[in-house]
């Protein structure tokens, strides 16, 4: 298999607004009406409390790098959003050597075109060390 082959985006009910909002380069983010929790991957019943009022938000993205793995051709890491705490969203990491990946690294997202849609990416939030002013 190549590495350079483009992902095949498969829309459903529970991610259409997903990657609807990914076309608009937006991150949108399922959360839950009756009890506030933010779920992603998306799917239309809440996993706290069972309840079918999911509405798609969009966030910021800005977050830090709670775990990731080097393996294949660019690192890859579960981002926990810093608006949300406790949100988690797994994606590529780009602008980064995969040697100065880090657990608390801060990062912020961006956008890679596929034709058919826009995926998202986290790339580091700057080179300066100024913080999002989260715990590392």
């Amino acid at each position: 298999m190549s590495l350079n082959k483009k992902p095949i985006l498969r829309m459903s009910y529970d991610t259409e607004a997903y990657w609807m909002g990914c076309q608009r380069q937006e991150l949108l983010i399922n959360r839950c009406m009756d009890c506030h929790a933010w779920h992603h991957f998306p799917r239309w019943l809440c996993p706290v409390c069972w309840s079918e009022k999911i509405k798609p938000v969009a966030v910021s993205g800005l977050g830090k790098v709670v775990m990731f793995s080097l393996t294949g051709r660019r690192p890859v890491a579960w981002i926990e959003l810093v608006e949300q705490v406790g949100l988690r969203i797994y994606c590529a990491l780009v602008e980064v050597e995969p040697s100065n990946v880090r657990i608390g690294m801060e990062v912020r997202l961006g956008w890679e075109d596929y034709g058919e849609s826009f995926l998202p990416v986290f790339r580091p939030l700057n080179n300066t060390g100024a913080s999002l002013g989260v715990d590392k």
